[in-house]
């Protein structure tokens, strides 16, 4: 028997009032300039690849309902996809700019942003980090700070965070995720 698929009344009607929100901003700044852009006498040329657009972001909403989410659990697929992006990300800077900056990818029929993915990316792998200590959870330097720290120790300054290199042993200062000193006789470093 399958499940019903449910979703959250107030949370879909906020994001379509966004929506329309959105469609009627873009109609009301682009209606006028469309001719002087495009060079089109049609006003909803903005509008219509909008709402294109739309129709794509909806269809995929429809499909990713119905994704198993233990697939969107398995590390691989999110390291995968965090793979894919940071390819992404550094094709941008070969392709030729976009109002001087490096953001797109320009494909013959439109142009993609890799930027916009990443922010589904994150958000599958900050909860995946989190799932993982989940016993910890309301340990801050078990969960932020590994986050968002850099190591800023003199000693061992190649690696960025305990989770770069899990077999060693760490200590957290106030400089920083700091690497145990080489030898037993040598002083932690200080939290000055």
């Amino acid at each position: 028997m399958s499940r019903k698929l449910s979703y959250d009344t107030w949370l879909f009607a906020a994001a379509l009032l966004i929506v329309v929100i959105g469609l009627v901003m873009i109609y009301s700044a682009s209606a006028i300039i469309t001719t002087q852009k495009v060079g089109l006498d049609n006003p909803y040329y903005f509008i219509t690849r909008q709402c294109i657009w739309l129709l794509g972001g909806s269809a995929l909403m429809l499909i990713l309902m119905h994704v198993d989410l233990s697939r969107l659990r398995d590390r691989r697929v999110i390291y995968a996809a965090m793979g894919v992006l940071g390819i992404a990300l550094v094709v941008v800077l070969f392709h030729t700019p976009v109002n001087g900056t490096h953001r797109w990818i320009v494909l013959p029929s439109f142009r993609l942003q890799p930027s916009e993915f990443a922010k589904p990316v994150i958000v599958l792998f900050l909860a995946s980090f989190l799932a993982r200590r989940e016993s910890r959870i309301n340990e801050v330097t078990s969960t932020l700070l590994p986050l968002g720290s850099r190591s800023r120790c003199s000693r061992d300054s190649s690696s960025s965070s305990p989770i770069s290199a899990p077999r060693r042993r760490w200590c957290w200062s106030q400089r920083g995720w700091c690497s145990p000193p080489a030898s037993p006789g040598t002083a932690w470093p200080s939290s000055r």
